[in-house]
């Protein structure tokens, strides 16, 4: 697996352009080195974006609950415009 290294100021950054290339500063801080691993999108989705399946039953029965609330609601509504 391929490591990315990713740099973080600690203190205020800035930044500005000299002869064309982006030079960027770190004051009243340091540099801080990560060492990041880079993850195939396989992984990824694995591990972060993969329906959960409990997630999934519990928006099923919710959607199911409000389901049959509104149509016992609309149904009470058409009895109560027939009694009045």
């Amino acid at each position: 697996m391929q490591t990315i290294q990713n740099y973080q100021c600690s203190g205020t950054l800035t930044s500005e352009t000299v002869n064309g290339n982006a030079v960027m500063a770190c004051t009243d801080g340091t540099w801080t080195v990560q060492q990041i691993q880079q993850q195939d999108i396989d992984t990824v989705f694995a591990e972060y974006l993969s329906p959960d399946p409990a997630m999934i039953g519990l928006v099923m029965g919710s959607a199911l609950v409000f389901w049959a609330i509104g149509i016992s609601l609309s149904r009470l509504v058409q009895v109560m415009r027939k009694v009045t």
